[in-house]
């Protein structure tokens, strides 16, 4: 988990520098995923497509496996959605 955070944060890094603001959603385009790639050294917007898919992967499936048995935070205690407008 350590390897893919480090490579999820550089690659958040890589597009607030290539937008010039802070946002957190990659280019849909190939010029911008291609320009993304290159920044983090990967040889084309492909090679990087598949190592952040590789990383999200790996994430996902971790936390799957420390969650999916994990009884509901809302088991019969009370509703966790605060909207403000019920007195929980």
């Amino acid at each position: 988990l350590t390897r893919q955070y480090w490579l999820l944060r550089r690659v958040e890094h890589a597009v607030q520098m290539v937008a010039d603001e802070q946002i957190h959603i990659l280019p849909e385009d190939d010029e911008g995923l291609g320009r993304i790639a290159r920044l983090l050294g990967f040889a084309d917007a492909t090679s990087f497509a598949e190592a952040f898919r590789a990383a999200l992967h790996q994430v996902e499936r971790h936390y799957a496996a420390l969650f999916e048995t994990a009884p509901e935070l809302s088991a019969g205690i009370g509703n966790l959605v605060f909207t403000g407008d019920v007195d929980d």
